[in-house]
């Protein structure tokens, strides 16, 4: 038989913790934007690998098989507490951020599809492995700058619109030779 006392403490930390696991599914979501920051994690992933890549190769089968993975589709796969909230909050935003936090991740996926452009031009030898090495930090450089954006509106509820990121990624593209672009992207 358990003592009376082991009895209330094994209560008292399930009761902690079932506090600390609401707390946390409440907070997932800000309430001043209606967006969850959990989510930007898919695109830091995508900018880390493309930053480390030039010195580790290894990491390219992880980039090219990269794809984004929709606001609303993270959620329902993630084990995260307060994933139905997200779910329920996303359908609920302003549609001026709404647009522009698709935007923003729209263009992030834009320069993760340069940067796999570049990779394949690299494993064919068309272009110098220092000219992949500046295109990575460029593309990460910018990925970083969206980021930071979609930080904010998640952070602010601000509907951030962004040109100058996909201007930059359209002058990445075009230092590549056109027949490499168009063979990379098919």
């Amino acid at each position: 038989m358990i003592p009376a006392d082991q009895l209330a403490k094994n209560f008292q930390s399930d009761r902690f913790a079932e506090t600390r696991v609401t707390n946390r599914a409440n907070s997932l979501v800000n309430p001043k934007s209606g967006l969850a920051n959990d989510y930007l994690n898919v695109f830091n992933e995508i900018s880390m690998l493309i930053e480390n890549y030039p010195a580790m190769p290894e990491l390219g089968s992880a980039i090219l098989s990269w794809r984004v993975t929709p606001y609303k589709e993270y959620f329902q796969k993630s084990m995260l507490p307060g994933r139905e909230n997200a779910i329920e909050a996303w359908g609920q935003i302003d549609p001026k951020l709404h647009d522009a936090m698709l935007a923003i991740t729209a263009q992030i996926e834009n320069l993760a599809k340069i940067a796999k452009t570049y990779i394949k031009c690299q494993l064919r030898d068309e272009i110098t492995a220092q000219t992949l090495e500046k295109a990575c930090s460029e593309i990460t450089e910018l990925m970083r700058g969206c980021i930071f954006q979609a930080t904010q509106m998640v952070n602010f509820g601000i509907a951030v619109k962004s040109v100058a990121a996909q201007e930059r990624a359209d002058q990445i593209m075009a230092r590549l030779k056109p027949r490499e672009a168009s063979k990379s992207l098919s």
